[in-house]
């Protein structure tokens, strides 16, 4: 909402030797701004109210209203560098800081006091050698390892009032949400007001561990809500650091095995005259770190871009909705669930906003309870729609960490693999029975990080495991369109005279026989073909709208993927690769679209999204660069020099 500034009237009131300076409420509405006019417009009465001071004392005054303007201008700049930050959380319901308790993050002490104890805890016939030789043995190690620590988890766990327990873990959740989300707004600000872009991202790096502690907590209410104890003790902080920080070690381990296992990594590991187990850093501190920093910097970079543009809240779940067509995802999700995915937005929303307005990070709400409310709130929702919604959203009981569920695959319960459909985050509610009645424990923060993540993985098209034609059919749609407005995007941005001087072909470039660049055959087409004509170097740009494995084992598919096995002709990459060699072979043909550039030197690369992990594996021979869009636009053209 825009109001006429001269409308917001602050009063001063001088009463010797006190200054007093009455805000009006209209000071709101410049809070909300993305510029820095609250902070000009307060400092600017505060400066008015000395000078009233002066004049009231008969003293000499030497600021003038046009020396105060003029000053004010010098100090508070860039415009966008704020103190006066207001976020409407009623927009974004994970920036909600009411009703939480205080972040417990995975505890760097605890852990070492587990991985001293490791051995300890393996069956009594593991006998570790000081160098295990093999891969096999190493593997079998981790997953040994990995389920010692779950048999050590459960143990723990059983001793506790399981709801207690869970209402606590999942209040501490929201709270990592919503520090998260926070950060989004928190860092910009710092960044533009007093810090720098470096020392922030140094800061995050080394100083934040909130997706290790949101990824441990949401595991550990997994492992919870699997058999929800039934015992007297209540949970206490330091009990709780100690099983995330459990939980951490069994996804540590469990992802060196998939290291191993997919041929990543192949650490020395052994036992060391300490007793603990030893294992070689080098995927960590040759791979892993280095990509956990570029990701860091990526991801506050967008945060920096995101508060220049503007600092308005926008619901990602309707954006969303408007992008894409709907009525067709409905059908495709009705096929697969029975109930359209518009209705599941609903009932999420509703839920949500009923805990937010009872100020509640942990809603425990009986079964008809929770019906009523969705019934009252949208009357239009059908009695089944409900009901298989909430078999879709509450997690899944076992006998034990460790169990298989009889209907899924080994992999689901894995919790160092993502995407997984018994997870937390795929899982919302945690349901449980108590004197023959039905109860959910949720949180609202999470409910809405369950949709976000749903939608990404529906419009990324790597929603796994669909069954139903109509939902393969709609990721196989999703998944062919995704390119053009990424490819849309990166045209706009080189073709921005203020990013690159470059000249910018404003389509795809077919190379083929009926193409404008003729060949003997179909090479497919250069997404971005772009002309330096200060440097005389010819772009062929590949835009890859793909975002970077997470785990492990993604990046091993993504290996696949790209490379192919022994760099296959299949392998995607290749297929760049012999387009760049046709060019090479063919330059003058690129003289079409600009004349006198057949000495210009050819460069062809793959930009994605985002950092991706392939780039940063020192031990693949990529047969083209891949670069990351981020960075292009964090560094300008500068990133491409060293191609």
């Amino acid at each position: 909402m825009e109001i006429d500034i001269t409308t917001v009237k602050f009063k001063i009131d001088i009463k010797p030797p006190v200054i007093e300076i009455f805000v009006p409420c209209e000071f709101l509405y410049l809070v909300q701004r993305k510029d820095n006019l609250a902070d000009k417009t307060l400092m600017t009465t505060v400066l008015d109210g000395l000078v009233a001071y002066l004049v009231e004392a008969k003293q000499e005054v030497i600021l003038t209203p046009t020396e105060i303007t003029e000053i004010i201008g010098q100090v508070l700049t860039p415009s966008n560098a704020k103190m006066f930050l207001f976020t409407d959380t009623s927009t974004n319901l994970k920036r909600d800081d009411r009703d939480l308790p205080p972040l417990r993050r995975v505890n760097d002490a605890a852990v070492s006091f587990i991985l001293e104890d490791i051995k300890n805890i393996l069956p009594a016939n593991i006998v570790i050698p000081g160098i295990i030789q093999t891969d096999t043995e190493k593997i079998n190690l981790c997953n040994n390892i990995v389920t010692s620590l779950n048999n050590e988890i459960a143990k723990k766990i059983e001793f506790y009032d399981g709801v207690m327990l869970l209402e606590l873990l999942i209040k501490i959740n929201e709270k990592c949400i919503q520090v998260r989300e926070a950060k989004e707004i928190l860092i910009p600000a710092k960044i533009s007001s007093f810090s720098t872009f470096e020392n922030e991202v140094e800061e995050f790096y080394n100083g934040e561990n909130l997706v290790q502690t949101n990824q441990a907590l949401r595991i550990l209410i997994e492992y919870v809500a699997v058999k929800i104890p039934t015992g007297n003790k209540w949970p206490n902080y330091d009990e709780i650091e100690e099983l995330m920080s459990m939980v951490d070690q069994v996804i540590s381990w469990g992802s060196l095995s998939d290291s191993i296992w997919k041929k990543l990594d192949n650490p020395k590991m052994g036992l060391l005259p300490s007793g603990r187990i030893g294992t070689e850093k080098f995927l960590q501190n040759n791979f892993l770190g280095p990509l956990s920093k570029a990701q860091t910097t990526s991801e506050l970079f967008r945060y920096m871009e995101n508060w220049s543009k503007n600092k308005s809240e926008k619901s990602t779940v309707k954006s969303n909705k408007e992008d894409l067509e709907m009525d067709l995802l409905n059908k495709a999700f009705s096929a697969e669930f029975g109930y359209e995915i518009s209705d599941l937005v609903k009932i999420i929303f509703i839920l949500s906003y009923d805990a937010a307005k009872r100020v509640t990070s942990c809603l425990q709400i009986e079964h008809k309870d929770l019906c009523n409310v969705l019934t009252e709130k949208a009357p239009d929702l059908k009695t089944e729609t409900i009901e298989k919604a909430l078999a879709l959203l509450a997690l899944r009981n076992r006998d034990h960490i460790n169990a298989k569920i009889p209907d899924l695959k080994w992999e689901e319960i894995y919790p160092w693999r993502h995407k997984r459909s018994v997870s937390y985050l795929r899982r919302p509610l945690v349901k449980f029975t108590k004197d023959t009645q039905t109860f959910y424990l949720f949180g609202f923060r999470h409910l809405m990080v369950y949709l976000d993540n749903l939608f990404y993985l529906l419009y990324e098209s790597i929603f796994p495991n669909a069954v139903s034609p109509e939902m393969k059919t709609w990721l196989g749609k999703a998944s062919s369109g995704k390119g053009n407005p990424f490819r849309k995007e990166v045209f706009d941005w080189l073709n921005n005279n203020n990013n690159t001087s470059f000249q910018v072909v404003e389509y795809e470039v077919d190379i083929k026989i009926e193409g404008p660049l003729f060949a003997d055959r179909d090479y497919g087409d250069i997404d971005i073909l772009a002309f330096d004509h200060e440097r005389n170097i010819i772009y062929s740009i590949e835009c890859k709208n793909i975002t970077g494995a997470r785990t492990v084992y993604e990046m091993w598919s993504e290996i696949e993927t790209y490379l192919g096995k022994s760099h296959s002709e299949d392998a995607k990459i290749i297929k760049h690769l012999n387009r760049h060699n046709w060019l090479l072979e063919n330059r003058e043909q690129l003289e079409k679209f600009s004349a006198n550039t057949s000495s210009y030197r050819i460069v062809s690369f793959v930009l994605s999204v985002d950092e991706i992990p392939l780039a940063y594996m020192n031990s693949i021979t990529l047969p083209l660069p891949i670069k990351s869009f981020v960075f292009l636009r964090k560094n300008k053209t500068e990133y491409l020099q060293d191609l």
